[in-house]
Order: C-alpha cells, then structure tokens, then sequence
C-alpha cells in the first residue's frame, strides 16, 4: 500500500551531511508542521514533487562547498527554499554566484541593511554562530542581500524565485531570534498548516490500515518496548483480534515488567496474544557468558528460535508488523517512501522464515517523542508511553561479567529500589534515563561484623536530547543516600554503591 496523504505538505529538509537535519526537522514538527529528510547530494526532483512539500530547507555541512553538486532543478521549482550555513554557499555557487575560501567562524555581529527583508523584518542587529570555510564573492542580480557581517553577505533573498539564505545555523541559543527566523519561513514565506497531530495521525493511519490489510491477519512481536506497543494499539484499533501477538519473556526484564505487558494487552487492548516464559531456556544458554557482545548474539539468535517456534503454532498469517521509527529509516539512507506496507527487508530474517511476503511499519514516519504522543492518544498507560530506552538484551548487559540468575536478580532489584525512590521523591522528570550496573568490581567491606568481599553496583542518570550526547543528572543528597542504603540493605552481596558521573562522549549510556 502507498498513499502519501499522511506526509503530503511541511518541510523538506534537505542534509548536506553531519547531524543538523534531525534537528531541523523535530524543530519544525514541534511546531505542529510535518517534515522530512532527505539527503541532499542524492534526491531527485520526482521523490521531491510526491511530498508536495510547502517549503524545502537545506541544512548540513559540506566539505568542499565547490565540488558539493546538489540538482540546479531544486530552486526553479517555485517552492520557497531556505539555505544554511554551507549550503548558502552552496546555493549561491549553483546560481551563477562565486564564492571565496575564508574561514568564518564562531559568534558574530549580523546587520540587518534592508527594511524590505521577509525573512528578518523587524530584526536589526543581532549576533549568530558561524561555521564556515568560505564567504560570498559574489551574487546572482537577482539575489537582494539583506543582512551583512563584517561586509560579507550573511542573509540574502530572491522574494520572486522565493529563495532565502542565511549563512548560519538556525541553532537554538547560539543565533539570536534563531527560532523566530525559522518560524518566519515555515509560517509567512511557506504558509504551512499546523495539522501534524497525533490524533490526525492516528485517524487517517488506522484507516488506511484497515484498507491495506482487509481480512487479513497479523504478526507483531511484543518486545515491552514503546514502539511494538504503540504498534499494537493502533493495528488492534484497526484490526482487532485479527492482530497475533507474541511476547517472549527472556527473563531479563525490568521488575514486574512482563506483568504489565501482559495486562495491557489483555485488558486494555485484548490482542491475540501468546506468551512465553523462556527465562531458564536463556539462563540455560547464557550461564556463565561474560562477553557483552556474546551475550547479544546468543540472546538474539534464542529470541529468533523462540519467536519461530511459537508463530510456527499459530499458522499462517498475512502481514509481519514492527516498530521501526523514522531515525531508522534516516539511517538506513532509504528514500522519501510513503509506504505503511512494502515488500520486506530483513528483519532478524523473521519475515523471510515465516514466509512473509509484506512488511508493515506503522511509525515510519514518527521521531520517538511522536510516537509516545500518539500512544497516549491510543490510550496507552502511561507506565508503557513513558518507559526509558532499554537495551533489547534487557538487564543481561548490565550485568557485567559472568551471568547467573543471582547476579541478574541483583541488578534487577536494585534498579527497582532506584525507580522506586525516585519516584517517591518526585523527580521521574529530572533524567531522560535512569538504571543500575552491576559492575563486576568487588571490594572490601563489612557485613554482619565480619570481613566482607562483595560487588560493587553503579547508579547511572543521565538527560539527553537525542541520546548522541548525554549529560549527567545529579539527584539530591537525601534521594542517593536514600537509594544507596536500601540497595546496601535490601540486594545480597553488595558492599558498595557508586555514581556515575560520565558524560557521552566519552562514556557511553549504557556500560556495555
């Protein structure tokens, strides 16, 4: 099934490269508008023209802005087009305008020289951050420059060919009145609608599915995660018991987690659903695994058998389901799309060993905060919208070291005792993810008034935007040392309690 009519209109981001557009693009849809991202140096104006998109922005970094080659046909399209930072330049070289090697760099003054400006009226002078190789020479005759710094061009416009350039990052707290900037093209020049909701979304999605899928019947896995359940809710919602879920509990879960699950999708939405309690078949295969890497691939090779194990049961189906979201699509470099349903691609190798010859993929189009929004307006419990990021092979890689199902348990309480402490302090909102480490150091202590010789376990917090990079959260005293002596008291053979204070980079989220 392909029917663009959930991603028609909002913005085009286009990427030179680097990590900007994503964050263009979760700028704009805050603003209730859609956006997409495509590369560059590889779109052609036919992927473009099926998004019928109100307004393209060019954003990224290029290496050499001479030899960057994006299509010339993109600014002949009569869609107002807003270039940045190295992609101005780049705009300004593909129409007939020259440019000069010149570093410019860091904060700097920009004059507004125009009081005619559409995209910076009413602003005078303002500082904005400049990262820049190269500075304009020279421009086209049509081109009307509109704002200066130190005598170069830094914003310009062709109001007829509705073509604007800024030669710097609209990036919040480093360019003044950079979001009102933004905010003028998408709304004044562009003229977009403020449609992009999560209830619009889920409406128009649920109807489409039932039109793709008709009578036919579906496969998900249930992983515990946010995305399989925000997947589940809304096939159910279209399709109803006609969705088979399977939930395999490898047993490495968070406390009560398995629970839960259950109980959503029994009571609230009563799925097809099959469950499987296979913890001692993984403690089987893993007692004893101490390499992180090792432990991944025996968990993901036994979920695969399992899963195939119990779909094999349920007989045949007509569609595989699964939870990818658009930062995985970004990733992969896949094009524009549109499709809720396409031929698959390998997924674990699941839908090619079931014999599945179509692959649905309902949040494709959805960054991780869009996809908790429209679980909540699927009715999805809180708990479930608002679960952290969690590793697939759960608390197994936060145990370091050996596994055995004394020391699985140990992480498994004392990340119970942190989550609970912290919510009773009521600062669940402080850190974007929260857990404990078991570390496998040992060290002296005391216990029982006798020479003790236990494990150590780390408390990690941190608060990130895109998880790329992570800065520390430092709770209260009175919550740590709360935390540390119900983990010392309440989880065998712990002698010591740590905090991790490591920022990504260097350090990485999780530990292995």
């Amino acid at each position: 099934m392909k029917d663009n009519s959930l991603i028609e209109g909002g913005i085009l981001v286009l990427n030179l490269g680097g990590n900007l557009a994503q964050y263009y693009a979760k700028k704009i849809r805050k603003m209730n508008v859609f956006s997409s991202i495509l590369y560059a140096g590889k779109v052609e104006i036919d992927e473009m023209n099926k998004l019928k998109p109100n307004g393209i922005l060019i954003c990224g970094e290029a290496d050499d802005i001479k030899d960057t080659i994006i299509d010339k046909g993109i600014f002949s399209l009569g869609i107002p087009v807003l270039a940045l930072s190295d992609a101005m330049l780049v705009m300004c070289k593909i129409l007939n305008g020259k440019v000069e090697k010149k570093s410019f760099q860091g904060e700097k003054i920009v004059d507004n020289t125009s009081e005619k400006s559409l995209l910076i009226k009413d602003m005078k002078s303002f500082s904005a951050n400049f990262d820049n190789n190269s500075v304009v020479k020279e421009l086209s005759e049509t081109f009307n420059v509109t704002a200066t710094c130190e005598g170069y061009p830094s914003v310009i416009e062709d109001t007829q060919r509705k073509l604007f350039g800024c030669q710097f990052q609209l990036v919040e707290n480093k360019t003044q009145h950079a979001d009102n900037i933004l905010r003028c093209f998408v709304f004044n020049i562009c003229n977009c609608n403020r449609d992009w909701v999560a209830e619009k979304f889920m409406l128009r999605s649920i109807a489409l599915l039932k039109e793709a899928i008709g009578d036919g019947h579906v496969l998900l896995g249930l992983s515990g995660g946010v995305d399989s359940a925000v997947v589940a809710a809304l096939l159910f919602k279209a399709i109803g018991e006609r969705l088979h879920c399977v939930f395999v509990d490898h047993g490495f879960m968070r406390k009560d987690e398995p629970e839960l699950v259950k109980k959503v999708f029994t009571e609230n939405f009563p799925v097809s659903l099959t469950c499987v309690d296979a913890g001692k078949r993984f403690m089987d295969k893993l007692q004893g695994v101490s390499d992180a890497e090792q432990k991944r691939k025996i968990i993901g090779a036994e979920f695969i058998s399992v899963f195939l194990e119990e779909a094999k049961k349920i007989g045949k189906l007509d569609h595989f389901a699964q939870g990818t979201i658009y930062p995985d699509v970004i990733e992969s470099g896949v094009g524009s799309g549109g499709e809720l349903i396409k031929s698959h691609h390998n997924v674990g190798g699941l839908p090619e060993l079931l014999g599945f010859n179509s692959l649905i993929e309902p949040l494709r189009w959805l960054f991780k905060p869009e996809v908790r929004l429209l679980g909540i307006a699927l009715g999805l419990p809180s708990h479930m919208v608002d679960r952290q990021p969690f590793p697939g092979p759960g608390i197994a890689i936060r145990c370091l070291g050996a596994l055995t199902a004394e020391r699985v348990e140990m992480v498994r309480l004392s990340d119970a005792i942190l989550r609970e402490e912290v919510d009773n302090f009521g600062l669940t909102y402080m850190a974007d993810q929260f857990f404990t480490v078991l570390t496998g150091v040992r060290s002296v202590g005391i216990h029982e008034g006798k020479r003790s010789y236990f494990e150590a376990i780390a408390i990690r917090t941190v608060k990130t935007d895109d998880f790329m990079i992570a800065e520390n959260v430092y709770y209260p005293k009175e919550l740590l040392d709360t935390v540390s002596k119900r983990i010392l008291s309440e989880v065998p053979c712990v002698s010591r309690v740590l905090l991790d204070i490591s920022p990504k980079p260097p350090a990485s989220i999780e530990w292995e």
